[in-house]
């Protein structure tokens, strides 16, 4: 078992949760990337006193933390993520469910902050479905159908550090209302000078919200 698994799965021992009900936990997916899907209401390394978790892939092509399948109204804080593919992917992508699909159900009220990631394969950050208005393809019962992702509302990322990524540091889309994006540090982003993955922070489709008092260092913003 890989020691990046072993993290995710000691982090949700420690869970300071007002109420702790797992749906799907200790899973991963075909790329060995750990998912998460609960109802709780914060994913911490800490709690009184943020005590930092550190979550090490060891260069290896997986990716940190994933959260999806219907999650929203979280905190993600005090972690330390390094040597990944990936740092942190938030995408919630619909189903064949009405429940799970626009405008039936959003994901709201995220908070992330106080995170450092950084040696970063591809995204440090990736957060909502970076296609906006573009309907996702779903087999359902032998049937193709096609359903638009839920939107993002009232996230909020804050105080974090994000460096030496190859490909974007930080990329926030589907945010519809609410967003807030300040006080974070990105810094050496685009590494491996993909053409279209080179910022620092991008900010997509959709989203509406403030970025203000960010620090940029060999890193360009794009507003889309």
């Amino acid at each position: 078992m890989k020691k990046l698994f072993f993290y995710l799965c000691f982090l949700f021992l420690i869970l300071s949760c007002s109420k702790i009900q797992p749906v799907e936990t200790n899973q991963t997916d075909g790329a060995d990337t750990p998912s998460l899907s609960c109802d709780c209401e914060q994913l911490y390394g800490g709690s009184s006193k943020p005590k930092v978790i550190n979550i090490d892939g060891g260069n290896d092509s997986i990716n940190a933390l994933a959260i999806n399948n219907k999650v929203s109204d979280f905190e993600i804080a005090h972690l330390q993520i390094e040597n990944v593919e990936l740092g942190i992917h938030i995408l919630n992508k619909p189903g064949c469910a009405t429940s799970s699909q626009f405008p039936e159900w959003e994901m709201k009220n995220i908070i992330i902050h106080n995170n450092l990631t950084q040696n970063i394969g591809n995204e440090g950050l990736y957060i909502g479905y970076s296609k906006f208005l573009q309907p996702v393809a779903l087999n359902c019962d032998g049937s193709s159908i096609s359903r638009f992702c839920p939107v993002i509302k009232n996230i909020h990322i804050y105080n974090n550090i994000v460096e030496n990524c190859g490909w974007d540091g930080l990329q926030v889309s589907y945010a519809t209302g609410g967003a807030k994006i300040f006080n974070n540090v990105i810094n050496a982003t685009g590494l491996k000078n993909k053409p279209t993955q080179r910022a620092g922070i991008v900010v997509g489709g959709g989203t509406r919200g403030d970025v203000y008092v960010l620090y940029l260092a060999m890193a360009l913003m794009f507003l889309g």
